[in-house]
């Protein structure tokens, strides 16, 4: 017994080590099964020196149990209880010691928990612990946590905002700190650095690959990144497997903002591993707006109505609450535009108010193409046609919550509807046509190239 695992383990505890241990067992005998507390009794009248002699199987298999036979197997049982219950004991007593990691935890349990008044008073408690920490690795490790549960939090509260910065900040400072104290104890005691197989490696070089990505706009490095998820699907954490796909996913929406509708099935082909894993929930049991439009947009670009319809109806109960009637309603009415029930369409927004800036202008952005259908079969639609432009423009110009650059090329849909609109000839339409083709960000970019053709005709 004496070369057992249980034994060699007790040898190195200190005699405050027992002692804590002791209280420990005695707790969990309150709710257990005593025994192991029985056994760990017996040998601690023989910590430390544990002396060969005293601690025969047979002798404290006899002292355990008295009125029995002899068990091998018994005793051998009995033992590994113990040893769960000390290594239980040595986990507790680590947790305790690292104050900031419990905090942490608890932490982390109020933002899954959506807990908000008791995570904002335990985030600064967490801050001041950590602020409390000897400068080193661990503090630094810590400091990035927080900062990037923070910035989830925000996100939380506003699905539209999402301040990194910090998070990043923090992150670079970790590891470059890291990789400059390796490199420093490397130039006083060189060791070989083994080289990971491709597969160990995943993490890593999925990451360089998209930042290689967003670098270079190099779309073979998108190919290959979506190549090792998809051979990797269970393999990532959900969380990273969560970021990797919205990285992506961005690069998917670019594309196609830019015009290359193929890229409509790569976005259907991330939503369908979101699905695939179970991320396409949010971490509160919710689906964004913008993955609701994103993904039936994607699915009616690519011309599977059903499809949408499917996603249409199957998450609209996991919408936010505030937002899931006019959500809804709007890609509902993306579904009668691509079914080319117009009146549908404009019944439908027009009894829709949208809250979300991003979705009020793409609601602006549907009506005007439903009127403009609409003038093609009854003229009386121009002038409906041109007040809606002339309130769009004059919307987008003075709403100072608009991005930038969402002004821009919502700007541009406008300048590509109006040319639409002038033309009068063939040879307007080639014109017109030619310079479309030159266009690098287009908005409605399918559509509006398919009207232009119309006029080709």
């Amino acid at each position: 017994m004496v070369n057992s695992k249980l034994i060699e383990v007790l040898k190195v505890f200190s005699a405050e080590d027992m002692k804590q241990l002791l209280d420990f067992a005695a707790k969990q005998a309150d709710r257990k099964d005593t025994l192991p507390q029985k056994l760990l009794l017996i040998l601690e009248k023989q910590f430390p020196d544990f002396p060969e002699k005293a601690i025969t199987r047979e002798k404290v298999y006899n002292k355990v149990f008295s009125d029995k036979k002899f068990n091998d197997n018994k005793l051998s049982k009995l033992m590994s209880e113990l040893m769960k219950l000390i290594e239980d004991f040595i986990i507790y007593s680590k947790q305790i010691e690292n104050a900031a990691d419990n905090k942490m935890n608890l932490l982390k349990f109020y933002f899954e928990k959506n807990l908000d008044k008791y995570f904002i008073a335990s985030s600064r408690e967490l801050k001041q612990l950590i602020e409390d920490l000897p400068f080193g690795t661990y503090q630094n490790f810590m400091k990035y946590q927080h900062e990037e549960l923070l910035a989830t939090y925000q996100m939380k509260l506003n699905s539209r905002v999402g301040n990194y910065t910090d998070v990043y900040n923090e992150l670079c400072e970790f590891v470059e700190a890291e990789q400059l104290r390796w490199e420093n104890i490397y130039f006083i005691e060189p060791f070989p650095m083994e080289q990971k197989s491709r597969e160990k490696r995943a993490f890593y070089i999925i990451h360089h690959l998209i930042n290689q990505l967003f670098k270079q706009n190099d779309e073979s490095y998108f190919f290959e990144a979506m190549l090792i998820i998809e051979s990797n699907l269970h393999k990532f954490a959900p969380e990273e497997s969560r970021d990797i796909l919205k990285l992506l996913l961005n690069f998917t929406i670019q594309k196609n903002n830019a015009g290359f509708s193929v890229y409509y099935e790569q976005q259907l082909r991330i939503y369908h591993i979101f699905i695939q894993l179970n991320l396409i929930l949010n971490q509160f049991g919710k689906i964004s707006a913008a993955t609701y439009k994103n993904y039936i947009n994607a699915s009616l670009k690519t011309k599977k109505i059903k499809e949408a319809e499917l996603f249409l109806e199957t998450y609209k109960d996991f919408l936010i609450d505030d937002l899931k009637e006019e959500t809804y309603k709007f890609n509902k009415a993306c579904l009668y535009f691509e079914k080319r029930m117009y009146d549908e369409v404009i019944k439908t927004l027009l009894s829709t108010k949208q809250n979300d800036i991003y979705y009020n202008i793409a609601q602006r952005r549907l009506l005007l193409k439903t009127y403009y259908e609409m003038m093609l079969k009854n003229k009386s639609y121009y002038n409906v046609l041109i007040s809606g432009m002339d309130s769009f423009k004059k919307f987008i110009s003075i709403k100072n919550t608009i991005p930038e650059s969402h002004v821009i090329i919502n700007k541009a849909f406008l300048k590509n509807l109006n040319s639409l609109l002038a033309i009068n000839t063939k040879k307007q339409a080639q014109q017109v046509y030619e310079a479309f083709k030159k266009s690098t960000v287009v908005l409605e970019k399918q559509w509006l190239e398919e009207k232009i053709k119309e006029q080709l005709i």
